[in-house]
């Protein structure tokens, strides 16, 4: 009969040989079969920061910032690697474990506890080559609720409870907060 091997390994590229004929009882020793690594990236990072302060917004409580990678085709942009911010906004994305990072094109997307989520213009990035995407300044929704402190549990009977909130005004203009609360038994 006629017969092709194809061997498709873990994080090398695909191999497919000529078409072989086989006899009955005939054994054919095909050799060392070329296989090749898949191409990777070296890296892409970037830092995430609040665009009116530029203070950085990190992947911890409150703010949980968060960042995806998502490799671009033709018919749009798939998930690649996902990883929160660390403590001074920054994040990085390295091929290894079972996602190896190809070269081609990219789009990093974020989000934040209290921000406005979005993404980056897409960009390519090269076999090797390391990209620095710099600071990604993220805006802030209008008005932040901080610092919440409820009421005890034992409040729920009624009586006197100090409720407190920080507002933080998330944009670069001044505002007028005003809180008011009710609370009904």
């Amino acid at each position: 009969g006629e017969y092709r091997v194809r061997i498709e390994p873990f994080q090398y590229v695909p191999y497919v040989g000529p078409i072989v004929s086989l006899g009955a009882g005939q054994a054919l020793d095909l050799g060392d079969l070329p296989v090749q690594p898949v191409p990777l990236i070296g890296s892409v990072s970037g830092r995430l920061v609040d665009a009116a302060s530029g203070e950085p917004l990190s992947g911890e409580f409150p703010t949980n910032a968060f960042v995806v990678l998502q490799r671009c085709e033709q018919f749009g942009c798939s998930f690649a690697a996902q990883t929160p911010a660390n403590s001074d906004g920054s994040f990085s994305f390295r091929p290894g474990g079972f996602q190896p990072l190809s070269p081609g094109d990219y789009i990093v997307s974020y989000s934040a506890n209290q921000y406005i989520s979005g993404q980056t213009a897409q960009f390519s990035v090269a076999e090797g080559e390391d990209v620095d995407l710099g600071a990604i300044s993220v805006q802030s929704r209008p008005v932040r609720i901080a610092e919440i402190t409820p009421c005890p549990p034992s409040q729920a009977q009624g009586g006197r409870c100090d409720w407190t909130a920080r507002l933080v005004n998330g944009q670069r203009s001044s505002a007028r907060l005003v809180a008011w609360a009710t609370y009904t038994l």
